[in-house]
């Protein structure tokens, strides 16, 4: 007997499905007799799940929002990529608004053998319109050029986020499959980020401006450009540029209580030349006119070594110090190296940190806080380095609510875990900052505290580190972590 819910549940499903096989967008070929299957993906944007602070960060929200995705088939042609030939495109849609299904999208695809489904995410419609079938994969990277203007990227975020980009390469649809599901699949941004933050005396900064942003960019990345880490995260060294790109100049004036420069600046790959992004800092020095001191993109620990701008990537920049007047005008910053300004980078890529800021604050920390796995054995030892502009004293840590355990000095103490914040001198001098997380028992199968919640405040930010101990042992674990050598 079917009940009136699974009624409406099957009826539902239906109509879904019936969506997906009447809707066509940018077929192509059919393949394998033009049988379908339905495929749901997880996709994972680079953000920091599971933050909060004491007060909303609606802009760090929409930086992660995905709000429409795009499945790109090509047919692989084996596993050379540089071969591959595209074949038709299909839209696909959320299954729900429940935490359970966030980010969950679902649409149906042609039965094929080595197929490369690219994903692209928070893009205009029109940029598929002139995909033809047979294109080529270096073809697809000059029709696929984003030509919102970095200038409107900041102001339009809450509309229509960042654009984003990830693949699934090498993939097999059976005939006959009805269902394939693609969990935790990782979305790239496809630009540059930059927020500015000050801690300087006697400085106030009045207006932010960028010289020479490229106005256009790949919403696509070469994977020659990248390296993996040794979590599979991918890591780019060099731009993937257009050949030919026009650059422009535009500003952002702070609001009333504004002290810094927050998800406003987005920006294209861009390479260091004749032709590099410059960031010019307009403000007043010590109650004086206004004048204008230029800075350069660097890395977080070089100040001798200019980078180019990588998508995925956000620079902190945080003014330290202000010792005089900057230059008179802006055309003159344009062309001048940096003056009597002190400042630090934290350069972030989106996978392998999560950085937290608070106006002229900022905490870095390992990304790996959201599921830190553990051996089983008593005594192991993991390791989440961070970076920080908060005082130490400043940072508390305790357990979540209804877990139970206890506070010791700088350490928290679970049942089965403790989780200790360290700082020390490294070889070379400079502190170095952690947490430690011990095991303090083996592992027990039928224990029911194999995972502790601990939550890290600082100022007006809060996060957690999830700690799970697994039964695999230390011997042959490399998570790229210590885990061997007592701190």
């Amino acid at each position: 007997m079917i009940t009136r819910i699974t009624y409406i549940t099957l009826i539902l499903t239906c109509l879904a499905l019936c969506h997906a096989c009447t809707d066509k967008e940018g077929e192509g070929r059919t393949s394998v007799g033009g049988q379908e299957c339905e495929v749901s993906l997880q996709l994972i944007p680079p953000f920091q799940t599971g933050v909060n602070t004491r007060a909303p960060l609606t802009a760090q929200e929409a930086e992660a929002a995905i709000h429409n995705v795009y499945l790109l088939v090509f047919d692989g042609k084996g596993k050379d990529t540089s071969k591959a030939t595209f074949a038709y495109w299909r839209k696909a849609w959320n299954r729900g608004t429940a935490a359970a299904v966030a980010n969950t999208y679902q649409s149906t695809l042609l039965a094929a053998e080595d197929i490369d489904i690219y994903i692209a995410v928070n893009i205009e419609e029109t940029l598929l319109s002139s995909l033809k079938e047979d294109e080529t994969w270096e073809n697809l990277q000059q029709v696929l050029q984003l030509q919102t203007k970095p200038a409107n990227i900041g102001q339009e975020l809450s509309n229509n986020g960042l654009p984003m980009w990830g693949a699934l390469l090498d993939r097999t649809i059976k005939p006959g499959d009805t269902f394939i599901q693609y969990s935790k699949v990782k979305l790239l941004r496809s630009v540059a980020a930059v927020n500015v933050g000050i801690t300087a005396q006697d400085f106030v900064l009045k207006k932010g401006h960028i010289a020479s942003a490229a106005q256009t960019g790949y919403l696509s990345y070469n994977p020659a450009n990248g390296t993996e880490d040794s979590n599979g995260n991918l890591l780019f060294t060099k731009p993937n540029m257009p050949a030919t790109v026009a650059y422009a100049d535009y500003s952002y004036p702070l609001a009333q209580g504004e002290t810094g420069i927050q998800n406003k600046f987005y920006l294209y790959e861009n390479t260091v030349g004749a032709q590099e992004t410059k960031l010019i800092l307009e403000g007043s020095y010590k109650g004086g006119t206004s004048t204008f001191y230029p800075l350069a993109f660097h890395k977080t620990s070089d100040r001798v070594n200019k980078t180019p701008i990588l998508r995925n990537t956000k620079f902190n920049i945080i003014i330290t110090n202000v010792n005089g007047d900057g230059y008179s005008s802006l055309e003159d910053a344009k062309k001048g190296e940096e003056v009597n300004m002190e400042y630090k980078v934290v350069e972030w890529n989106e996978q392998t940190d999560d950085i937290f800021m608070d106006g002229s604050q900022y905490f870095s920390i390992d990304n790996r806080r959201d599921k830190v796995l553990m051996p089983r054995d008593k005594g192991a030892i993991r390791r989440l380095r961070f970076t920080t502009s908060y005082d130490l004293n400043d940072i508390q840590m305790q357990l979540k609510g209804g877990m139970a355990g206890s506070q010791k000095d700088e350490v928290t103490e679970h049942t089965r875990f403790d989780l200790q914040r360290v700082v020390e001198n490294d070889p070379l001098g400079s502190p170095s900052n952690y947490f430690k997380v011990i095991n303090k028992l083996d592992y027990d199968a039928k224990a029911n505290d194999l995972t502790a919640i601990f939550e890290v405040s600082v100022g007006r930010l809060k996060f957690t580190i999830t700690v799970t101990q697994t039964e695999q042992s230390d011997s042959g674990w490399d998570e790229g972590y210590d885990v061997n050598q007592e701190v």
